[in-house]
């Protein structure tokens, strides 16, 4: 995770030089192009299926890296737009990019190999060296059956969508408040074997919130805009809306924009949302998780701060049921926002305290926060008689 990141900060240091003046767009792409090569992730993709063996997983990595450096140089027409690359995720493009384009990389390969060799194995007929890191597990992994890997995934049925509607429905009637969107959403990605959404940092969210609610429709056109930009078709871009859907593969995005329109509104509003106040047990056990992340002359301080910033910035101030009245309420939320306000500095000095482990950028010690914090708040929701474990 923090490789990705780190590549991600170094490709848009890249994409600044070249409009700061001082590199040409095509020094840029090759740049661009060699820091995708080395953080793998031809081969954290590659490696999401199961292959019928080593030698044919690493002829996948090479078919990617080959398209990834042909579509990241390509200038006619452009194929990645280098304005756009410099607030998105070119890790979560170039994984997007390479999960589309999977089948047809594996039916190169299998040509390739039907034809200089004749014969493709079903299992690698040799173990795994340990020159390959490889272990007893990974073995079994690359001795899978080849039509894992090779097959289409199952299309959902048109009764299992209905079900998911139907279970959908039968929630937002007898539940409500944040308990309601949680539930939706795990029934919402348990039907559709979907992955989490990014979730935005709060200033943004609070952006994106406003322009939901003058446009409601931009959760789904967003997701169907993925959906084209994948395919190399026509879309409109539907700026940080875009980025939701950045941990989407094409299957994923597929089946989600062939279901109705309101699945895609509520994931997107979930994602966005104030969190649901955690209990007081999960707070003290959260902020004891990060206290034990350092040590030192005022960590102790500077931790409980942080926490409090955290908290400011993720959740609601108080509980739907919360009785208290109106004026404590008020002395929250004044609260919270001045804490929100005060959490760039706080951030900072946690980052320059030297006794810290949470991190060494600002990110990463926010996605470490939150590691924490799901640990702490994951609830079990049933979904047809199977319990799916979702952050509350």
């Amino acid at each position: 995770m923090q490789l990705l990141l780190d590549t991600d900060e170094a490709c848009r240091a890249i994409i600044k030089s070249h409009f700061d003046g001082k590199i040409s767009d095509m020094d840029a792409r090759k740049a661009i192009a060699g820091e995708l090569h080395r953080c793998g992730i031809a081969r954290m993709t590659a490696r999401e299926r199961k292959g019928p063996s080593t030698q044919f997983v690493a002829d996948i990595v090479e078919a990617y890296n080959d398209l990834l450096y042909r579509k990241v140089t390509q200038t006619e027409p452009v194929f990645l737009d280098l304005k756009r690359a410099e607030s998105a995720s070119l890790c979560g493009w170039a994984r997007l990019l390479l999960r589309s384009a999977r089948h047809s990389e594996v039916r190169n390969v299998m040509r390739t190999l039907t034809k200089t060799e004749g014969t493709i194995w079903l299992a690698d007929p040799t173990p795994p060296t340990e020159d390959d890191a490889s272990t007893a597990v990974q073995h079994e992994y690359h001795a899978a059956p080849s039509s894992r890997y090779v097959t289409e995934e199952d299309a959902i049925s048109a009764s299992r969508i209905q079900g998911a509607t139907d279970q959908f429905d039968a929630r937002r009637r007898f539940l409500r408040g944040k308990e309601r969107k949680t539930v939706q959403v795990a029934t919402v990605r348990s039907a559709f074997n979907l992955p989490e959404l990014i979730r935005p940092r709060y200033a943004v969210r609070k952006v994106m919130l406003a322009q939901l609610a003058q446009h409601p429709e931009m959760a789904y056109n967003s997701a169907a805009a993925m959906r084209s930009l994948i395919e190399s078709e026509p879309y409109v871009d539907h700026g940080d809306f875009m980025a939701l859907w950045d941990d989407f593969s094409f299957d994923a995005i597929d089946r989600l924009v062939t279901g109705p329109k309101e699945f895609a509104t509520v994931l997107v509003e979930a994602v966005l949302e104030d969190r649901a106040r955690p209990s007081r047990t999960a707070l003290r056990s959260f902020k004891a998780s990060v206290r034990a992340m350092g040590s030192g002359l005022g960590w102790a301080k500077l931790s409980e701060e942080l926490t409090e910033t955290y908290i400011a910035l993720e959740f609601e101030t108080s509980s739907p049921f919360d009785t208290t009245r109106q004026e404590f309420q008020d002395e929250r939320s004044a609260g919270r926002e001045l804490a929100i306000h005060k959490s760039a500095d706080v951030f900072a000095r946690v980052l320059a305290f030297d006794g810290q482990r949470l991190g060494r950028t600002v990110d990463a010690i926010y996605d470490q926060l939150s590691a924490f914090m799901i640990v702490h708040t994951q609830v079990v929701v049933e979904i047809d008689e199977t319990p799916v474990l979702v952050a509350a």
